[in-house]
């Protein structure tokens, strides 16, 4: 198990659930487009970039 301080942000569960295999850090999905409707959740990955710092995957 890889341990992060990071929170990782990825697309959608699929993503999240092959990482949380591998690492004990907080993930976050945006369920792609739907994080531009969802403020609430821009404000948690808001939070967690400036208490933690986060690393975001892409899927290109």
């Amino acid at each position: 198990m890889i341990h992060m301080n990071e929170a990782l942000i990825v697309e959608g569960r699929y993503d999240k659930s092959k990482l949380s295999a591998l690492t004990d850090a907080i993930i976050v999905t945006t369920n792609g487009f739907g994080i531009y409707k969802d403020a609430e959740k821009r404000d948690f990955i808001r939070k967690l970039a400036k208490e933690r710092g986060i690393v975001i995957f892409d899927g290109q």
